[in-house]
């Protein structure tokens, strides 16, 4: 019988433990290489940017966070899905107006203008006449923002040429006048004069130019025109006043009047200005040249200058400053 080696029970416990370790190892390896690595769920970075941010999931419970989560999910699943553009931009366009005092560009369909400024004569009654002041008045219909017809009354006063007040008194003397409260030949050394025309016109306008702020526009039509000229002579009478009595003064007072009435046409342009943007109100400065054909009847005798009127018809330019609504 072969002989049996014997170890010391250290070195056999020492190979026991060996090949306990090894295989240990072997069944860990073989349980690793059976074990499936877990799956997870694909994150789509453009979805998840495109999901908007749900606060209300963030402050709610923990039992209601398991479907608030599901409701995301659901969410950018479908905003994955979904590959279209976003919807195109809403246009708006101007604002309509359908009352009764507004056009459907939004402006006024009534306006007023009024205004003031001077007034010079040309042609020939820049002979006879001085310049003076002028006044208008103006109701109208807009149709537009842009085109509008305005009634005008127009008030334009003038002074007369010293030339021709003299030429007026020596005429006047020539015609052997008694004062008939004294028999004596009239004096006529304080003769004075002045002229007006007042008219009334139709003139369409329109406004080729409108910002925020300023304007421009054409004015121009026609109407009819009453021309007056007065020589007046200083007269003495009585004032009375109820604390100081009656006492004299001396006043103008009209002797001699000569007036006629005809048609006549004007044409021009201004510049508008609106303080506010959003308001109705505008300054306006004006100008126009005006054709006046009223001619004034000549005297009996060649020696009054106001047959020089008679001439021909009169032309005068007025510049207007003013408001319009």
């Amino acid at each position: 019988m072969p002989t049996t080696a014997h170890y010391p029970v250290s070195t056999r416990l020492a190979r026991s433990a060996a090949v306990a370790c090894f295989a240990a190892m072997s069944c860990l390896g073989l349980q690793a290489q059976q074990t499936t690595p877990a799956s997870y769920p694909s994150l789509n970075l453009s979805a998840s940017l495109k999901a908007p941010l749900n606060l209300a999931d963030a402050a709610g419970s923990s039992s209601s966070s398991s479907s608030s989560t599901d409701a995301v999910a659901e969410e950018r699943a479908n905003l994955a899905a979904d590959s279209s553009q976003p919807p195109p931009r809403r246009r708006y366009s101007r604002a309509k107006y359908s009352d009764r005092m507004h056009n459907a560009d939004g402006s006024n369909k009534l306006t007023v203008a009024f205004g003031g400024g001077f007034t010079m004569p040309t042609g020939n009654a820049s002979n006879v006449f001085t310049p003076s002041y002028a006044l208008k008045l103006g109701v109208g219909y807009n149709f537009s923002k842009k085109f509008g017809i305005l009634g005008d009354f127009g008030y334009d006063h003038f002074g007369l040429q010293g030339s021709t007040i003299a030429a007026q008194q020596t005429y006047y003397n020539s015609l052997g006048i008694t004062d008939p409260t004294t028999g004596l030949p009239a004096d006529f050394s304080g003769l004075d004069a002045n002229a007006h025309v007042w008219s009334i016109t139709v003139d369409p306008m329109y406004t080729f130019y409108q910002g925020d702020k300023l304007g421009a526009y054409v004015i121009g039509g026609g109407g009819y025109f009453h021309k007056a000229v007065n020589f007046t002579t200083p007269q003495s009478s009585y004032y009375c006043d109820p604390y100081y009595g009656c006492y004299p003064i001396t006043q103008n007072s009209n002797f001699d009047t000569h007036s006629a009435n005809g048609g006549g046409f004007d044409l021009g342009g201004g510049l508008l200005y609106k303080p506010s943007r959003f308001g109705a109100v505008k300054f306006y400065a004006e100008v126009r040249y005006v054709y006046d054909a009223a001619k004034l009847k000549p005297e009996p005798t060649a020696l009054s200058p106001i047959s020089t009127l008679d001439a021909g018809s009169d032309s005068y330019i007025p510049v207007i400053f003013g408001l319009r609504w």
